[in-house]
């Protein structure tokens, strides 16, 4: 991985190099010579959600939503509680390999404050990385009218709600455990 702005990116060295979990990639190296900076990480096989959803046009099933979900959940729980927040979890930066899910790029990391990079910026950015996965099998009509994903996904009220929360259109959750904890509740199969 190439930085240009190396000052502001040894946030992700510093933490990847604090890290060791196999969901996240190891920082193998730091190569620092004349005008070139990079970082040398662990390759993580699979592929990114995006080109999953963009690419292959692939539909995620509901069990595949909640198995995704709950790792992700767990991988964020993982951050979270050694004071890190990722603030870019999105579908270029979340791997799939069969039953395996990665969380990559840790380019806008930062340690955990609640007055600038509080935890709950990560759960907005799991919200919206869920409703992807809801809008992949989502089927448009042409005589339907664009609506708020609300309206247009087929949820229970208690699942709308939940994903609202997170995506701060209601009360914000306070901790990753309570997200966990709803998450199953909800969306287990």
């Amino acid at each position: 991985m190439f930085k240009k702005n190396w000052k502001k990116n040894a946030y992700e060295a510093v933490m990847l190099s604090q890290l060791n979990d196999d969901r996240i990639p190891e920082l193998l190296g730091i190569i620092n010579e004349k005008k070139f900076y990079g970082f040398v990480l662990e390759y993580k096989p699979g592929h990114t959600v995006k080109e999953m959803l963009f690419k292959q046009n692939y539909k995620f099933s509901n069990e595949e939503i909640f198995n995704i979900g709950t790792k992700l959940i767990s991988i964020i729980k993982y951050l979270h509680k050694n004071h890190i927040v990722h603030r870019d979890i999105r579908t270029p930066n979340v791997l799939i390999d069969q039953e395996n899910v990665y969380l990559v790029d840790f380019g806008l990391a930062r340690w955990a404050d609640p007055n600038q990079y509080p935890f709950d910026l990560d759960f907005s950015y799991l919200g919206d990385f869920l409703l992807y996965l809801f809008y992949s099998s989502y089927e448009t009509t042409k005589k339907h009218k664009q609506s708020p994903w609300f309206d247009e996904l087929n949820l229970a009220p208690e699942q709308k709600i939940f994903l609202k929360r997170l995506l701060r259109l209601e009360e914000t959750y306070k901790s990753i455990d309570d997200i966990e904890t709803d998450f199953i509740r909800l969306f287990k199969i």
